[in-house]
Order: C-alpha cells, then structure tokens, then sequence
C-alpha cells in the first residue's frame, strides 16, 4: 500500500519522449526517495508495467508510438491495473486541457514546465486522498474600526529650490590620490 506521506513508498513509472523532462522528472523523485522507472512512450511503459510494480503513473500526453491518452486507457482496461493512479504531466496548459484530462479519467493532472522544489507536494496534492475538513472555528467577534483621522497634503518643494548636498566633512579630508588618465597632472612639484 503507498503511503502518500512517506515517498520511499512510491514507486513511479514516468513517461514522457523529451528526454531532458524525464530525467528531471525521475532524479527528483529518486532524490526524495521513490523508486522511479523511465520510458520514452505508452507502449515501452506497458511493457515496463509487467515487471515494475508501479503504484503511480506520471505520463506526458502527446508522444510517439503512443500518447499518453491510449495508455492511460489500456492500463485502466487491465484489471490487475484498474486501481493505478495515472497522472497526466503535461505542457498543454491552454483553458480547458486540465478538465479535459479528468474527464478522460487521468487521476491528477500536473503541467510542465515543473517546480522541482514542490513536484513532490504537487504529487501527494493531486493523487492523495484528501484529509478530512477541520471543523470551521467559530468567527471571532470583530471590534469596530474608529475612522483614521484627516491627515493634510504635504508641500513639495521643487527640486530646483532643493540646495545641492554638500559632502561629509571626512570626505574633504583624504588626500587625492593618482590615476592613470591623471598623467601626473595633479602631482606637486617637490623641491
């Protein structure tokens, strides 16, 4: 049984045919902790199912050989993979994708680009079952407000009226010194 808050429980099938987001994807998870196998498509992932106990599915929509969609479709068909939670990762992120998903009966539904800092909370978000509703807190009586008192507009001054800054005390004090553009112009004739 996973343990949504325990991820050295999970053991993750990801797929996608970018290989960049794979291998983000999957060292990630194995950095937290899960086991994670990799395929490049639907029909090398079918394949990995029958020897990779996966107990979840992170899968790209549209890829070669076969997308996400007939996959996700031919594990939900086999019964001893009914029950797997199959979560679209995907980068269509266009209004009405997400809902298109779950009403095609992905599990979750998590777009790419990913947050690598939060990719495992946004899992155990999607997927986990959720926690039952704290009961509300009754409503603290609120104390009235007493209006802010009428403050007057503040007189600008214009800049030009404004007289310049005049340097610290302890910058007239330091000696100058020689720069290369100075070409020796501002030495003192010593005798």
């Amino acid at each position: 049984m996973i343990d949504w808050n325990d991820v050295s429980t999970w053991q993750i099938l990801v797929v996608d045919d970018e290989v960049d987001n794979l291998e983000i994807v999957a060292e990630i998870l194995e950095f937290r902790g899960a086991q994670v196998q990799t395929a490049a498509n639907g029909k090398a992932a079918l394949e990995l199912l029958e020897t990779f106990p996966a107990n979840l599915i992170l899968t790209d929509l549209s890829m070669p050989v076969m997308d996400g969609w007939v996959m996700r479709s031919e594990v939900k068909s086999k019964a001893n993979f009914s029950q797997l939670p199959v979560v679209a990762l995907s980068a269509h992120a266009i209004a009405g994708d997400k809902e298109r998903a779950l009403d095609a009966g992905f599990d979750g539904y998590l777009t790419k680009p990913i947050n690598i800092h939060t990719l495992v909370d946004d899992i155990r978000a999607t997927v986990s079952p959720a926690a039952p509703a704290a009961p509300a807190a009754p409503a603290a009586p609120v104390a009235p407000v007493a209006p802010a008192p009428a403050v007057e507009p503040l007189a600008v001054t214009p800049a030009a009226s404004v007289a310049p800054a005049q340097p610290p005390a302890a910058a007239a004090s330091v000696p100058e010194t020689n720069s290369a553009s100075d070409n020796g112009s501002n030495k003192e004739a010593t005798p």
